[in-house]
């Protein structure tokens, strides 16, 4: 398996800082706007952030073209707004990464400023000068080389004119670009995104380029140049060995075999490498090339499987449909035409590429489903790059609508339009007319509309998120891609250890047949189909060699001649009975009426009973009755702690849930802790069931620390650990977790199924209704509270659960039936339950 790193099991969120939020009404977003909204990228489930240049621009090109290094661009606010942005990241748990740019500077950069003053100043030789210029082209369009006139030369600038290259041949230049990135490195920051950073060494010949159009093709001189690999390991060695810091250069022109000389842990240089091979396929590759070529499925996934395998095992991929410089990616690859296609298609995107080994980082918006803008003309467009292709097109008798329609799949502009908080004026990202216009759907595309949406796409992307993250299959695995020349379906398999995931997307409106073997744990559609994929599905399998082991089977071992299982009385006594077992029954039920039913139907049965708890919740009154104890209490509100004596409570008490319970009613954090206390160091069980707000990670700490059980779901995962100040996530964090405070069992629930560990093993256990037959208990809460009270106390008669979840169904093959139906009761006759 590949080492494991934190930035390889995180999840990267990019922000273009102009485009976010915009706080003080000017119409540009602003660092104070990204502060705001940090708890949104927490929610979203992403753990790192790229940040897009924030520092001191004349903005020719959005912030590529820097002036300073070590100031923030008026538009954003100031270093102190840098400085509580980064705070308040780190207290999340969200790290921050930086947009490094030194192939260039900005022309008013004090560098640039100098070196063209003449040719004989301190930093006459920090740039590219040359008597003559070559035939290369700009990126951007036009020539490479811009006259200056105070020295008589022309200078080398791959982008804009107002971005002149640095010279990296000259070791101030290097030192001085290493000096500013410790700058950031001891601000705190947690790594940099470099750009086009595989163009940094030239070829100093500066050959003519083959005639491409008007220009010469440098790519082959300026891309993955002679000494890219010394620079590259020079800087690591002065700047990025002494942080732990994420590094992803982005490779222009880079190859499988050059992306694994850059990341191979061994060459000491970068982490990764955003490779453009995915994303130039059959897409225009510039203003000297507008011929639009056709996409076809088995091309596109043979690039994937050659960076996959590739990298498998030596090196580590960016997985990516979307950044700043790339055009919405359902617009591109996925079908808008409907409202259904729009939602399916972009979902199922998310999950073909978010799966594979690597990386993955989502751009603004991407989440939201966010689509190409349609600009009603040139004059709307803000990006160099579409103005000057525009141009470009004009000349070469391209019509005006021709040349809207290229840039209208093409432009940069597509994602670079503000984000869409809510639906109303200019999408909640500006009171003021924002700096581009904004996407016609953000009406219908926001962030409130669809955080309320069960089926919304921002939706389906926290469960994907979650998803991998649960899995070091998902991360770590290796990769196989199956049915290669169909040009439908993209399916590919993950493996590692003997558990295997297959992906396995529609990419097409077609229905197709696909028969798989494991079980669904992630579709875009509310049915699951075992035989095909219709329009637009995407489903992820799950196969693997982990045991199923109920809760009920873990109380067997521990209690084989006695044991007590939670759930709906009747299902605990109809499997009691099966089992030909004489135990303890506790039932938390919704009335007092159902208890007293389910008093009589255990005592029917021939069961021993030792006690009953009851809530009243329909009657607002609760009885607690510890049978043969002197210890009943009655009083009329199951949630007002504060309104019960802790010294006279049952000697061994722990309260499920006891949490939520006490917000109900406001009950003082004080005198939770004190209950928090008693059981943990009574029962040594924590169920977290947190609400950030109201637990502290004191408080969450204390309750591990005297807890050897700990019950949590995935939201609450994220919380404890992030208290615990552990930072890794999925199997390995809990792993860490068990080992660091010697816990005996971990429950971690997910919906319908969790997982367990327990006597150094992962299981899987049912948490929820799911269709197993001979699962105890239909409340995880009431499952995992017997579970852990008996294991740990290893005395029933002194054991007493409070459940604030109502037990009301049972798990059959038939899926979840309340209890006290006679449908069930008579099926349960009949399949010989009871």
């Amino acid at each position: 398996m590949q080492e494991r790193q934190w930035w390889k099991e995180g999840c990267v969120y990019q922000i273009y800082p102009r485009s976010f939020f915009d706080s003080n009404g000017d119409g540009i977003g602003d660092l104070r706007g990204i502060t705001e909204h940090l708890e949104y990228v927490k929610e979203l489930g992403c753990d790192i952030i790229w940040l897009n240049p924030c520092y001191k621009s004349p903005n020719d090109d959005n912030g590529y073209d820097i002036s300073d290094y070590r100031a923030i661009m008026d538009d954003f606010g100031t270093m102190e707004d840098f400085d509580r942005l980064l705070e308040k990241a780190h207290g999340l748990g969200i790290r921050i990464i930086m947009d490094l740019v030194v192939n260039h500077t900005s022309d008013e950069h004090e560098w640039f400023i100098e070196s063209s003053s003449s040719r004989d100043n301190d930093r006459a030789d920090w740039y590219i000068w040359r008597d003559e210029k070559n035939n290369w082209g700009a990126c951007f369009g036009g020539s490479a080389w811009e006259w200056n006139e105070k020295r008589g030369q022309y200078y080398l600038h791959s982008f804009s004119k107002k971005q002149p290259d640095l010279n990296w041949e000259n070791v101030r230049v290097r030192e001085a670009v290493y000096d500013l990135m410790r700058y950031w490195g001891d601000k705190g920051i947690d790594g940099f995104r470099m750009d086009v950073i595989t163009m940094i060494s030239k070829d100093q010949r500066f050959p003519d380029g083959v005639m491409n159009g008007e220009y010469g093709d440098a790519s082959p001189y300026t891309n993955n140049g002679p000494r890219i690999h010394e620079f590259l390991k020079e800087m690591n060695r002065e700047a990025i060995s002494r942080y732990d810091w994420l590094t992803v250069g982005e490779g222009a022109g880079a190859r499988v075999e050059d992306t694994l000389s850059y990341t191979a842990p061994e060459n000491r240089e970068l982490n990764m490498i955003f490779s453009f091979e995915h994303m130039n396929y059959a897409k225009p590759a510039c203003e000297n090339n507008w011929d639009e070529t056709p996409f076809t499925l088995p091309g596109y996934k043979q690039i994937y499987k050659k960076w996959q395998e590739g990298l498998d095992g030596r090196g580590w991929n960016t997985l990516y449909l979307e950044n700043h410089d790339q055009v919405r990616s359902v617009s591109r690859y996925g079908n808008t035409s409907t409202e259904e296609l729009w939602k399916k298609s972009a979902k199922a995107l998310a999950v073909m590429y978010f799966l594979m080994q690597g990386t993955p980082y989502i751009y603004m918006g991407q989440e939201l489903g966010m689509t190409n803008t349609l600009f009603a003309d040139i004059s709307e467009y803000r990006d160099i790059a579409a103005r000057n292709d525009w141009n470009v097109m004009l000349s070469r008798g391209k019509s005006r609508e021709d040349a809207l329609r290229l840039l209208h799949a093409t432009s940069r502009d597509n994602s670079r339009t503000p984000f869409c908080w809510n639906g109303g004026k200019n999408g909640g990202f500006s009171e003021a007319e924002p700096w581009i216009r904004m996407n016609q759907d953000y009406e219908r595309i926001n962030v409130e509309a669809e955080k309320n949406d069960p089926d919304s796409i921002l939706n389906f992307y926290k469960k994907l998120i979650a998803l991998r993250r649960s899995s070091d299959t998902l991360i770590y695995g290796s990769f196989r891609l199956l049915m290669e020349e169909d040009e439908d379906l993209f399916v590919y398999e993950r493996t590692l250890d003997g558990e295997k995931y297959t992906v396995a997307v529609n990419m097409s409106e077609n229905e197709r047949e696909f028969s798989h073997a494991g079980r669904t744990v992630l579709s875009n559609y509310d049915d699951d189909s075992a035989t095909s994929l219709r329009s637009w599905e995407a489903k992820v399998l799950k196969e693997d060699n982990m045991d199923f082991l109920t809760f009920g089977e873990i109380l067997f071992d521990v209690f084989p001649d006695k044991a007590t299982l939670g759930g709906a009385p009747l299902n605990v006594a109809g499997h009691m009975t099966r089992l030909g077992l004489n135990g303890a029954i506790l039932s938390a039920v919704g009335s007092d009426e159902l208890g007293e039913r389910a008093l009589k139907e255990i005592s029917e049965l021939g069961l021993t009973t030792e006690y009953i708890s009851k809530l009243g919740y329909e009657t607002g009154k609760a009885l607690i009755t510890l049978k043969g104890k002197n210890a009943d209490y009655e009083f009329n509100d199951p949630c007002a702690w504060d309104n019960i004596p802790l010294v006279n409570l049952p000697e061994k008490v722990s309260l499920i849930y006891y949490g939520t319970l006490a917000q109900r009613n406001g009950t003082s954090a004080a005198t939770l802790r004190e209950v928090l206390k008693r059981v943990s160091s009574d029962h040594r069980f924590f169920d977290v069931n947190i609400r950030k707000h109201f637990y502290t990670d004191e408080i969450i700490r204390e309750g591990i620390e005297n807890a050897t059980i700990l019950k949590l779901n995935d939201e609450e995962e994220d919380i404890v650990l992030d208290a615990l100040g552990i930072k890794t996530r999925g199997y390995r964090g809990l792993e860490e977790l068990y080992r660091t405070y010697s816990l005996d069992l971990i429950l971690l629930t997910k919906g319908k199924e969790g997982t367990m560990c327990y006597k150094d093993r992962w299981y899987r256990v049912p948490c929820a209704p799911v269709p197993v037959v001979d699962t105890v208990g239909a409340g995880d809460s009431l499952s995992a509270g017997f579970l852990a009270t008996y294991i740990k106390t290893g005395n029933l008669e002194k054991a007493l659960i409070i459940g604030s979840h109502i037990a009301d169904y049972v798990v059959t093959q038939r899926g979840a039936i309340p209890v006290y139906d006679e449908e069930l009761t008579n099926y349960l006759k009949n399949t010989g339950i009871l």
